[in-house]
């Protein structure tokens, strides 16, 4: 009996580069790092500390990075790497204008969530952006949309507003808030909580049905915790490359 394929997945954004490990379908090691001239470096010692993979797919969207990223696994590993781009885009439906400029990574969340949860299905991811994706009950991707995510909006209005406090993305159920702090955290935080669930509820109306609401990205964590969605996985899109890189013959 043949041992699982031990695989390396990789996922570059904007901000953040997500890495992992998986033993079959199984995660091992994960780390989260930062997406800047430091991650080859921080890659390298990932890799140092984790079994050797057999094989690797990368998600980019930094065109800068996609290659030295690449070139630190290659050199580190002995494994090949695919790039997930065009693997992705043969297993779904695009029904979409323009499917050529829809990022690797959301369509790798679409795969993974229609595997694991079936369909039809609204997929917000609260990264760098706040995306949605809405998969048809016939599996195909009908589109979606994208906010400015909740760091972005953090910055943004500390960067403008000179007197503000500090403030911090934690879960609250306050609405009135008594203080300044307060006033800034309720805002970010049941800004963001309504903003998802209307728009959920948007979605649901519009393909007229109750499609599956999966999250995912590093802030969508305490909006689990209240319930927004049906099911949370930080995870997704990395499953969702591995599930691209089991359909590579090889």
């Amino acid at each position: 009996m043949s041992l699982p394929h031990r695989t390396l997945a990789v996922d570059i954004g904007n901000t953040r580069l997500k890495i992992c490990t998986f033993s079959g379908m199984e995660i091992e090691e994960t780390a989260d790092l930062p997406s800047d001239e430091q991650v080859p470096e921080a890659v390298g010692v990932f890799l140092d500390r984790v079994s050797r993979p057999d094989r690797c797919i990368i998600s980019s969207v930094v065109p800068g990075l996609t290659d030295v990223v690449a070139d630190t696994i290659a050199q580190r590993t002995g494994a090949a790497v695919v790039q997930a781009r065009e693997r992705v885009r043969d297993l779904i439906s695009l029904r979409v204008e323009q499917p050529e400029q829809l990022g690797t990574d959301r369509i790798a969340n679409c795969i993974a969530a229609l595997r694991l949860y079936g369909a039809p299905s609204i997929i917000v991811s609260l990264g760098t952006a706040t995306t949605f994706e809405i998969l048809s009950e016939d599996g195909a991707y009908l589109g979606g949309s994208v906010f400015p995510g909740v760091g972005i909006s953090k910055d943004a209005l500390a960067q403008r507003a000179a007197l503000l406090p500090p403030y911090r993305w934690s879960r609250t159920n306050q609405l009135i808030g008594k203080t300044t702090l307060q006033h800034l955290e309720i805002g970010l935080y049941q800004g963001t909580k309504c903003l998802v669930e209307g728009m959920i509820a948007a979605y649901r109306h519009e393909i007229g049905c109750h499609a599956i609401a999966v999250g995912t990205g590093g802030y969508g964590q305490l909006l689990a915790q209240d319930g927004v969605f049906d099911a949370y996985d930080p995870h997704l899109s990395l499953r969702g490359l591995l599930f691209a890189l089991e359909s590579v013959p090889g």
